[in-house]
């Protein structure tokens, strides 16, 4: 988020420190819960993968964004059309985007669940 400022120039005051401040924590606070939901729900009812509730979290700086006045970013009609609320190019392709730390994880997640998948359901 502050990259985008910086880049387009825009003042990087104390009011925006505290508004991404405040929304770092909601969007902590929001994705741990959701995550916790989803690794403790049934695989049949998982509906989602912890990268889209990763993603969805770029709405908590896209409102800060917003907000001190950032220029909307040129993306790709896919960026577009897959992620229309993601005015800033925010959102992460991949669990590495992240943090490189999370690939390993994602990979083993989606084994475990794939491996109990499949001895619920054969192949």
């Amino acid at each position: 988020m502050t990259e985008t400022l910086a880049w387009q120039q825009k003042p990087l005051t104390d009011e925006v420190r505290v508004a991404a401040s405040a929304a770092g924590l909601q969007a902590q606070a929001q994705v741990a819960e959701r995550l916790r939901a989803l690794l403790d729900a049934d695989i049949d009812a998982q509906a989602t993968t912890p990268l889209s509730i990763l993603r969805d979290a770029v709405s908590f700086p896209t409102a800060v964004l917003r907000a001190a006045g950032a220029d909307v970013v040129r993306r790709d009609m896919y960026a577009v059309e897959a992620f229309p609320d993601d005015e800033f190019a925010l959102t992460p392709a991949s669990l590495a985007d992240v943090s490189p730390d999370l690939v390993e994880l994602g990979i083993q997640w989606g084994a475990a669940k794939a491996w109990a998948h499949r001895e619920r359901h054969g192949s």
